[in-house]
């Protein structure tokens, strides 16, 4: 039996939501959402990053724009708030920013 096993080309974990902070808000706007994650993912390095450079083809996603993030943060305004969707939203942009200067996504 042959098995293919196609990777996920967007590693993360809870930390790009900002769990470990809670509602405070002080902490999130210092979250360094650029710094080198680390994850039990159990597939090639502890470094999420890392982890990117195994993806050997290109994926077509759709551009993160205001609709997209409509839909990303639809009934979230009762849990989350607007500020903490900004903060997310700014580490989610990076993040896409680096998988399309990977050429990971198209």
């Amino acid at each position: 039996m042959i098995i293919t096993v196609t990777p996920s080309p967007i590693f993360d974990n809870g930390r790009a939501l900002t769990y470990e902070y809670g509602d405070n808000t002080q902490l999130m706007q210092n979250w360094d959402y650029k710094s080198k994650v680390t994850a039990n993912n159990f597939v090639g390095s502890i470094y999420l990053d890392n982890n990117l450079k195994n993806v050997s083809r290109q994926y077509k996603l759709p551009r993160l724009n205001d609709d997209v993030y409509k839909k990303i943060f639809y009934g979230m305004g009762r849990v989350i708030s607007k500020e903490h969707q900004e903060i997310i939203r700014t580490a989610l942009d990076y993040r896409y920013g680096k998988l399309l200067d990977g050429g990971i996504i198209i």
